[in-house]
């Protein structure tokens, strides 16, 4: 009894030390994969902004870095529609008729109308990133102008020592994350303020440190990294997205995302929560520890002994006693009777076999006919058009699997494509694949947007799926005549698609939940256009996971090459010959299903 205990105490603790980890872990990957998507977000959407009106954005630059030094505005404003109010009433006094970057540039008005211009274009753009930033939840959001040698040099040279600084890599806070007041020190040494925003905060910041923010605008595009800061202003990782402007680079756009904070709430989360299972553990050991010393290890002990008396002697009389000496309504209980039962039925199931072989033969026969209505459920009558060539092939790992491929007809001018692998095999994913493929189909037929399609098929999957399955697809509309292509991912692998005289490659985009896992999820549709001679392929997880006998898989790389080696067959040979080459790789027992589709694009004949 002592070592049933001390088992039940071990596994206890180490499982509450997996839960912890595992807790911490879950909540901090989540954690930083939500704060890089709002951080991306937050910069994504001003720099839209930023790009919307190219030309204000450039003016607007270049007029603060050549006049920060001289420029006045009261730096506790709260609202720009006066300044943009004045700076309208200035041009329709002095410039009738005419518009800033339309027919008169900012050059050719006066520095009193292009002073306003400059207080109303600062505030609106102060405020919108300060709006973006309380919006978003970050704690600072900024823009910075890299390397510009207008900006504040001659107090940094003095500041860093002549010699190691050169310009070249100083930055200037053009929109600052936090707003400062300009001040000024008395003859007493005392600072007070003067009501003014302070402009052109500059700062050298070394490449060796800021490695992250000099390597995303030298490349011109975000990357995968943050930086991290821990000083006066907090610890907070930044992120940067340049901002590009009718091919120039103006700056870094950079969010900056609260650390200790939120690590401080995720560490009381996971002490709670193991706090709380460890409380329980304890209680669910010890009365765990009292029922099994009192209702099963006795009985337990007498049915091992009529166990041992059937293995000596092999008396099915041992089956009666059994029943007599081990009563009650638990599940040693049960046990005993099972067993007595099966001392019983062991000479019986003897004479059973030749009935279990004849079972098992209508079993499979019943099998056979399932995979024939999945097959069926599939269409096969492939579209006969000059514009385009279209071939699909689905291979199940067992009798039926759970893997789609569709195409129909939406209009004329329309044809919907869709690719999907359910999660698990055999009859229940087969199941549920129709059901997702007719909930597809059905939406899409109503012409609506892929990424609609999926957002319905998700939530209706997710009612009332108690089996846990879950389906990742891949839906897109093809316009034929014109060769638009509009698609949405639910999880499901990146297409490959080759253009004209090009290989092919893999559609890498935003890849969003499969569907039935999570309601209510949001997806995105992405548009590309497919011209004469290009190509698209589908496909499901069974072609690149597909292992040979010795465990390495065939792989992506195999799989694109493959194709670009046979780019010039037609989409029914390509297709067939790729899953003789992954059959002849693979075993003889396959992995999974394998289920491909390729379009063939020609356009339209003239």
């Amino acid at each position: 009894m002592l070592s049933i205990a001390s088992v039940f105490f071990v596994f206890s603790v180490l499982l509450l030390v997996a839960c912890a980890i595992v807790t911490y872990l879950n909540q901090t990957n989540s954690y930083t994969f939500q704060s890089l998507e709002k951080a991306r977000g937050l910069n994504n959407y001003l720099a839209i902004l930023l790009q919307a009106e190219p030309d204000d954005a450039i003016a607007y630059m270049d007029y603060y870095m050549d006049n920060y030094r001289n420029l006045k505005i009261k730096w506790d404003f709260d609202e720009y529609q006066s300044a943009m109010e004045n700076f309208y009433n200035l041009m329709s006094e002095n410039y009738p008729g005419k518009t800033i970057g339309v027919d008169i540039s900012l050059d050719e008005v006066s520095e009193e109308t292009r002073h306003a211009y400059f207080e109303y274009e600062h505030r609106y753009w102060v405020l919108t990133f300060e709006n973006a930033r309380d919006a978003f939840g970050m704690s600072y959001v900024y823009f910075l102008v890299m390397g510009d040698p207008r900006a504040r040099i001659d107090s940094l040279a003095g500041k860093y020592g002549e010699g190691k600084y050169d310009g070249k890599y100083n930055v200037l806070y053009l929109i600052d994350g936090e707003r400062t007041e300009e001040t000024v020190t008395g003859d007493n040494g005392e600072k007070t303020g003067t009501g003014y925003l302070y402009l052109g905060d500059t700062y050298y910041n070394d490449p060796k440190i800021n490695s992250v923010e000099w390597e995303t605008f030298e490349k011109g595009e975000g990357i995968e990294a943050y930086q991290e800061w821990n000083n006066q202003w907090g610890h907070t990782y930044s992120y940067y997205t340049p901002l590009i402007v009718n091919g120039r680079k103006l700056g870094l756009i950079v969010s900056e995302i609260p650390v200790d904070e939120v690590t401080d709430g995720i560490l009381k989360t996971t002490i709670w929560q193991t706090a709380v299972i460890g409380g329980a553990m304890i209680v669910l050991i010890i009365l765990l520890v009292i029922i099994i010393d009192k209702k099963y290890i006795s009985k337990i002990t007498r049915l091992e002994a009529g166990v041992r008396e059937y293995a000596a002697e092999k008396n099915v009389s041992v089956a009666d006693s059994i029943r007599k000496e081990v009563t009650g309504r638990d599940e040693i209980s049960s046990l005993a009777e099972n067993t007595a039962y099966m001392i019983v039925a062991l000479d019986k199931y003897i004479a059973s076999v030749g009935t279990m072989t004849a079972e098992k033969v209508r079993m499979d026969a019943d099998l056979n006919v399932a995979a024939k209505i999945q097959a069926d459920m599939l269409p096969t009558k492939f579209p006969d058009r000059k514009e385009l060539e279209l071939y699909a092939t689905m291979t199940p790992a067992k009798d039926v699997g759970g893997d789609l491929y569709d195409f129909f007809k939406i209009d004329s001018d329309h044809i919907g494509l869709v690719m999907g692998d359910v999660s698990g095999k055999g009859v229940p994913a087969a199941l549920f694949m129709v059901v997702a493929k007719t909930l597809i189909q059905d939406r899409a037929l109503l012409g609506r947007s892929p990424a609609r399609v999926l957002e319905y098929a998700n939530n209706r999957l997710c009612e009332n799926n108690t089996s846990g399955l879950f389906v990742t697809a891949w839906l897109g509309v093809l316009e034929i005549s014109t060769g638009k292509l509009t698609y949405s991912n639910a999880g499901h692998e990146y297409p490959g698609i080759k253009r004209a005289g090009g290989d092919y490659e893999l559609i890498r985009s935003e890849n969003a939940p499969p569907l039935a896992a999570m309601e209510d999820m949001e997806y995105e549709d992405e548009v590309t256009t497919l011209a004469a001679g290009d190509s698209l392929f589908l496909y499901t997880d069974g072609v690149p996971e597909a292992k040979s006998p010795e465990g390495k898989r065939f792989g992506t790389d195999a799989m694109l090459k493959f194709l670009n080696d046979n780019k010039d067959r037609s989409a029914e040979q390509m297709l067939k010959d790729l899953k003789k080459c992954v059959d002849d790789f693979s075993s003889d027992d396959p992995f999974d299903d394998v289920t491909m589709l390729c379009v063939n694009y020609f356009g339209v004949q003239k």
